[in-house]
């Protein structure tokens, strides 16, 4: 059996999760399924069985799987509880659900209204987008009051767009000062590691690659000026700053060594590192990009525990489900969508193309690593190092190019290249920051500014790259990007059926042609 179809084989519900996918997409875009349409899935479902002898119960699955995840869609996802709205004042009690703060000290991110005044008591229990213009730095779990202006976040493009699809209906602006109520245990814990983190972070003298150092391995991207956001989106690589298997997996490398080294047996390793792991994913926020990575590497760790093969692309489809399960909504979020349909392209075309590339080049060139002496080893291992590098950033590149066009507007073509020296210097930068927050204040000033020193380069890299960035701009509806990514997935399962080296070009071929059918 071939190593792809042996990958599939391993996550039997692939099939079922993507048309569960579809299916919350095609509730949200297009309104949930009637009985009628409910019955003619089933009966389509049957005439299936009966048309198809081997594929029935696939095909079956995957049908049952669209309507379930329409149905379940159109029943967890709500609707405004104001069809025609206008701007109206309100008092307002906002329990916070992520935040950031800019520049100019203004506290900004989504939060669950819990009170509102009479002219606004509908919206109570809904999600709401909050700008507080005089505010501390705020926190997940923290409570906020205080007087707001709310509007209703635009349908029709842009940032109000993408509030629409994560079921987030107004926008609640305040320039007054806001009562701000602290967090309880956890969250309270939460953002005293984070602020400890932030403070050890910042030890060394480097200010510029100090707040850089904050921002990769807090997640904080407003520690980043503006112009400096700029330059990594252009260049492609802004995904270094959001937590995600890069961040986890360092902790996750880190943790395991040193659990090695106090001689911890293999089966109480997991359960020793996955609490610190959870604690970190905590700390950052909790984003759902995180969440994947800590599902998947405790569905790999816990294998090894239990003596078990790991199978990263079942943790990687278990972890899909479980969280669309627990929030259908998290299927429109940028860095959920992101990051699970990167790490698929990664898993399933990446891994095999850099493995078919480097056996084409020793086949090439006659490598026979028996008469190799030690410097042919250490080119054939910086070769195929850096095919893997080539290839993880192309797959990357084409699986993300319709989300992004969706998202944001824009496709980064030159990526690919720029990913590689930015995702090395990145997990250097991270590997020093869990030593300086790890260590004593006398090393942590050392390892902080060697954090510091390597994300002040990359800085000076993304301002010269920006200046070379391709940038497609190219701005397609989100329901066309997701139906687009959509076909890249099946495409990824599919590649491999078709004869010969041209395979390879299928999943880029499906990207590009998706992208280019939604723009016109």
């Amino acid at each position: 059996m071939a190593p792809h179809d042996k990958i599939i084989r391993q996550a039997p519900l692939a099939n079922c999760a993507a048309a569960f996918a579809l299916g919350i997409a095609s509730a949200k875009f297009f309104g949930g399924l009637s009985f009628a349409a409910a019955l003619f899935v089933i009966a389509i479902a049957a005439a299936a069985h009966l048309s198809f002898a081997k594929k029935s119960p696939e095909i079956a699955l995957a049908l049952a799987a669209l309507f379930f995840g329409n149905f379940y869609a159109a029943w967890r996802i709500p609707q405004t509880p104001f069809p025609e709205f206008t701007a109206r004042e309100a008092r307002l009690e906002i329990l916070v659900k992520s935040a950031s703060q800019n520049e100019k000290g203004a506290s900004y991110g989504s939060g669950k209204i819990l009170s509102a005044s009479e002219n606004f008591k509908a919206a109570e229990g809904f999600d709401v987008w909050f700008y507080a213009k005089n505010s501390e730095p705020l926190f997940r779990g923290e409570k906020i009051k205080g007087e707001f202006v709310a509007r209703q976040a635009e349908k029709n493009g842009g940032f109000g767009e993408y509030l629409q699809s994560q079921n987030i209906f107004f926008n609640a602006y305040t320039p007054e000062k806001i009562e701000v109520a602290q967090a309880s245990f956890p969250y309270s814990f939460y953002k005293k590691a984070r602020l400890y983190i932030g403070r050890k972070l910042s030890l060394c003298s480097r200010k510029a690659g100090a707040s850089a150092a904050r921002a990769i391995v807090l997640g904080d991207k407003s520690a980043l000026a503006p112009e400096e956001k700029q330059n990594f989106r252009l260049t492609g690589t802004m995904h270094i700053f959001a937590v995600s298997g890069l961040h986890v997996g360092m902790l996750a490398g880190l943790v395991y060594l040193a659990l090695r080294l106090l001689r911890i047996s293999a089966r109480a390793k997991p359960f020793a590192s996955l609490p610190i792991l959870f604690l970190y994913v905590n700390i950052c926020g909790a984003p759902a990009s995180a969440m994947r990575a800590f599902i998947m590497i405790a569905a790999v760790w816990l294998a090894c525990a239990f003596r078990r093969k790991p199978k990263p692309f079942a943790g990687l489809v278990a972890a899909f489900l479980t969280t669309l399960l627990i929030n259908p909504s998290c299927l429109f979020d940028a860095g959920f969508a992101l990051s699970y349909s990167v790490v698929a392209a990664i898993i399933l075309y990446a891994v095999p193309l850099s493995e078919f590339i480097c056996k084409y080049l020793d086949a090439r060139k006659g490598f026979e690593l028996k008469r190799q002496n030690i410097f042919k080893r250490f080119c054939k291992k910086a070769r195929d190092y850096a095919v893997a590098g080539l290839c993880i950033g192309a797959a990357a590149f084409f699986a993300s190019a319709p989300l992004c066009s969706g998202f944001f507007g824009y496709v980064p073509l030159l990526s690919a290249l720029y990913s590689v020296p930015f995702v090395l210097g990145a997990t250097a930068a991270l590997g020093f920051g869990v030593l300086a927050v790890a260590s004593p204040a006398a090393l942590a000033y050392y390892f902080s500014g060697a954090a510091a020193f390597i994300l002040e380069i990359m800085l000076r890299l993304a301002n010269f790259g920006a200046s070379f960035g391709i940038v497609l701009n190219v701005k397609i509806t989100m329901a066309a990007a997701l139906l687009g990514e959509f076909a890249v997935l099946v495409s990824l399962i599919q590649y491999p059926k078709i004869p010969g080296a041209a395979k390879w070009l299928l999943p880029p071929s499906i990207s590009a042609l998706a992208l280019l059918c939604a723009a016109i």
